[in-house]
């Protein structure tokens, strides 16, 4: 006698439904075919299979439409590979005092919550250890981390904080395009202000740096001064916490 299934030309290992639902389809099914006539249990078959199916399909989780990349302008700026280094030096003082910052982590993550967009956007961080300063003591880290990163569901705004009392938090206190009006808006609502003052070159020990980007960054005790150059990343920095000046005097970036 050739199997109710065959007859149908259908399958029940190519429905994918999960061993729960298949185990209670069969315990039904097999109900059916001992107590209704041979028309009713074709009926039967075929309301099982569909109602099964519908439910499957009403369970998937939806999938994002895209995938948003950070700004390939707003990462040259801030994010550079694990290894890269940055030695500045003191100019509010003729006492020769160095500062060394290292890349020592980096992540790369996609996140995707259908609820907020329907895309999934790259999240990138990055964490810059510097050794003239220290981590607050609740934190475990010995120097000062700071970490640089895109904003939630932006792919073309930057944050940073720190494990101590420098650096941040700064809230989306860099935006491309890199423009006065752009900068003001993404920063308004927050405790610090993020303020473009120029896009200019700057003339190191080293040499002329082009493509700098000068902030000042404040708010409640904080008024911060930040240059940043595209693919160098923090060139020179007064941080007012501490009243201390600072300007890169080496650097080396590592090679993807």
């Amino acid at each position: 006698m050739i199997s109710l299934t065959k007859k149908l030309n259908i399958k029940i290992s190519n429905l994918k439904i999960d061993d729960n639902l298949t185990y209670q389809f069969i315990k039904m099914y097999k109900f059916g075919l001992k107590n209704l006539p041979a028309l009713m249990k074709y009926l039967f078959f075929f309301m099982f299979v569909v109602t099964l199916i519908h439910c499957k399909e009403d369970d998937g989780e939806p999938e994002p439409i895209s995938t948003q990349l950070v700004d390939s302008e707003l990462k040259s700026y801030y994010y550079f590979p694990e290894g890269s280094w940055w030695i500045y030096q003191r100019v509010d003082t003729n006492v020769a005092i160095f500062d060394t910052a290292i890349v020592v982590e980096n992540f790369r993550e996609l996140r995707f919550n259908p609820t907020r967009a329907s895309f999934e956007w790259e999240r990138l961080i990055t964490n810059i250890e510097h050794s003239y300063y220290e981590s607050a003591p609740i934190y475990g880290y010995g120097q000062l981390r700071v970490q640089f990163y895109n904003s939630p569901y932006s792919e073309n705004v930057i944050s940073s904080n720190s494990f101590g009392n420098i650096f941040g938090p700064y809230n989306n206190f860099l935006t491309v395009p890199i423009d006065s009006l752009t900068i003001a808006q993404n920063s308004s609502g927050y405790t610090r202000i993020s303020e473009l003052l120029d896009t200019t070159s700057l003339q190191l020990s080293f040499g002329k740096v082009a493509n700098v980007v000068k902030l000042r960054i404040w708010g409640g005790s904080i008024d911060d001064t930040l240059c940043l150059a595209k693919n160098i990343g923090i060139v020179k920095f007064h941080e007012s916490v501490n009243n201390i000046s600072w300007e890169l005097i080496k650097y080396e970036i590592k090679k993807n």
